[in-house]
């Protein structure tokens, strides 16, 4: 259980206090000019709070009840749409409790909508790290990633970890968490593998991974900071050239492999959650580094060459 401490201002003598619930956003059925209008009331005073109390979006899934082929909203366009609806509310927001649509979400792939919502509401309180080795799973990474959990968990320190062992690395964490004292919980979910990469990397505040094309394109689209282990065994040393690349530009910081300790790790998080907005600033930087129109670009140069100019 996560609690969030709010300074209320001490000239009020009393205050109002507002329970939002069972809003289902993107739902057909939703009174979105109603929500709005009932935010508006309350923001319109100053002594008035919120607490929000689940199922603020629809967020249907094939295994739910509800039928994902009326939703009007992607699930990360529901949450937009939440933390848009909501906005008046920021600072105002004592606490935000998960209801069913949130938990299915938070149990089937371990994305906390409900700390979503709330930390942009200004109610949240957790940095969400976000760690994969590949689909295969590199050895080494697990190791090092299961010292940085058993860190995390004794020290208490307000993360949620969303780690992918991998294909062969499932038993070898399952090990570690044994030898290391640490297990899956509230702070931690473990995974085989990571199929809804889009949306943990929307989520994630840091991402600990290797270091390919793909993932550096996708750190550089979403704007995330990360921790960059470039694997030793590729094409002349390449992905160690290509994550240098982010650290120059305040984008990430590279360890190498033959340097990388459960220490080395567990001290280079350290140092970047002990410094305000230093992930915020990472993550960008990262995005300045990204080309959106780059499929465009490649697709007219094939035309190009397809047309012969």
């Amino acid at each position: 259980m996560h609690v969030i401490r709010v300074e209320l201002p001490k000239q009020h003598s009393e205050i109002e206090v507002h329970v939002i619930a069972d809003v289902h956003l993107s739902d057909p059925n939703c009174d979105i000019r109603g929500v709005q209008k009932r935010v508006a009331d309350i923001a319109a005073k100053d002594n008035a709070y919120a607490i929000l109390a689940g199922d603020l979006i629809d967020n249907a899934t094939r295994s739910s009840i509800g039928d994902i082929y009326s939703t009007q909203l992607s699930p990360m366009e529901q949450i937009r749409l939440a933390n848009k609806t909501f906005a008046p509310l920021k600072g105002r927001i004592l606490c935000a409790v998960p209801g069913n649509h949130e938990e299915r979400t938070y149990r089937a792939d371990g994305i906390d909508i409900t700390w979503l919502i709330a930390n942009e509401l200004g109610a949240g309180d957790r940095t969400i790290i976000l760690s994969f080795g590949g689909s295969l799973g590199a050895r080494r990474v697990n190791e090092v990633v299961a010292d940085l959990c058993a860190w995390e968990q004794k020290n208490a320190k307000p993360v949620l970890h969303l780690h992918a062992t991998g294909q062969y690395g499932v038993e070898l964490f399952q090990n570690l968490e044994k030898e290391k004292g640490f297990a899956p919980g509230e702070s931690l979910v473990v995974k085989e593998y990571i199929d809804n990469m889009p949306d943990l990397l929307a989520a994630a505040d840091l991402v600990i991974s290797r270091s390919g094309a793909l993932t550096l394109a996708e750190l550089e689209a979403m704007g995330r900071a990360s921790i960059l282990i470039p694997s030793p065994n590729v094409a002349e040393n390449h992905q160690y050239y290509n994550a240098l690349e982010l650290q120059n530009a305040g984008a990430a910081i590279v360890i190498e492999e033959k340097d990388l300790t459960g220490v080395k790790l567990i001290e280079t998080v350290h140092a970047l959650l002990a410094e305000p907005g230093k992930l915020t600033a990472m993550g960008t930087a990262a995005k300045t580094l990204g080309n959106p129109k780059s499929l465009e670009l490649i697709t007219a140069k094939l035309l190009e060459l397809v047309n012969g100019k």
